[in-house]
């Protein structure tokens, strides 16, 4: 189950084509090595989305195991630091959550720029085994793309994150500032992602960022269409207030 669900991640966010030019043996070593990486990631996230109360130990325990994959990778101790200081503030974020710092007080670029952290992870370990690649395009060429698909994730997944302690910041928006206005909200925020992507790669000529530029596109479409479809969906089925994050979500605007 959660291997499948790597696979999408991975597949969704165009890690196999970026791999696509290794040679075949180096390419499935690479991607078993980082889908370990990606699983062990996987654990630290469900270890903050069931626990109110975090204990130090047990985060320690999973980034051991994080760092233990990324050994593998043959990534030095300075290097780990370097590529996982995105995990540890978007950690830093979801944690806040329990001290009613929400990640509606942050910018959103901001905001989904680290919530994208793991696949941007990715996406620099796979750099550095495709340095012809790294020539022609970077992490940051995928930005755009990223921050699009991240709010997609929190759209197309808001009644299963209803079930668990998230920074899910459309289940967030919507507990704040009501349906309509989350609507507008991501509406217009999507635009603005689209028009910066635009800008980024006008003057750009090179084949790899037109195929990130297109998709760029692509993803946006989707994205605005689901956002309308999920509207639609929670005016007909409601959002429960007996669900996990809403029961939370209400304790901490009482404690204010």
């Amino acid at each position: 189950m959660e291997k499948k669900k790597i696979e999408k991640l991975f597949k969704y966010r165009q890690l196999p084509v970026m791999m696509q030019t290794m040679p075949k043996e180096e390419r499935k070593a690479l991607n078993k090595k980082l889908v370990k990486l990606q699983s062990a990631i996987y654990a630290l996230d469900l270890y903050l989305e069931s626990n109110w109360k975090l204990s130090d130990e047990e985060l320690n325990n999973y980034w051991n195991e994080i760092n233990s994959r990324m050994d593998e990778l043959g990534v030095s101790a300075d290097g780990r630091t370097k590529l996982t200081a995105s995990i540890k503030r978007y950690q830093l974020h979801e944690s806040q959550i329990r001290e009613n710092k929400l990640p509606t007080r942050l910018d959103p670029e901001y905001y989904y720029y680290y919530k994208s952290c793991d696949v941007r992870l990715m996406r620099n370990l796979i750099y550095r085994f495709t340095p012809q690649l790294a020539k022609s395009e970077s992490a940051t060429d995928w930005r755009y793309y990223d921050l699009i698909t991240e709010i997609n994730d929190d759209i197309g997944d808001l009644y299963e994150d209803l079930d668990t302690i998230n920074g899910n910041l459309f289940i967030i928006k919507i507990f704040e500032e009501g349906l309509e206005e989350s609507v507008k909200f991501f509406s217009d925020f999507l635009d603005d992602i689209l028009l910066k992507s635009i800008e980024r790669f006008r003057s750009k000529s090179k084949e790899e960022l037109r195929y990130i530029s297109n998709l760029t596109f692509v993803r946006y479409v989707e994205t605005k269409s689901l956002l309308n479809q999920m509207k639609n969906d929670i005016e007909k089925k409601g959002i429960s207030s007996k669900k996990v994050m809403i029961k939370k979500l209400k304790k901490l605007k009482k404690s204010q």
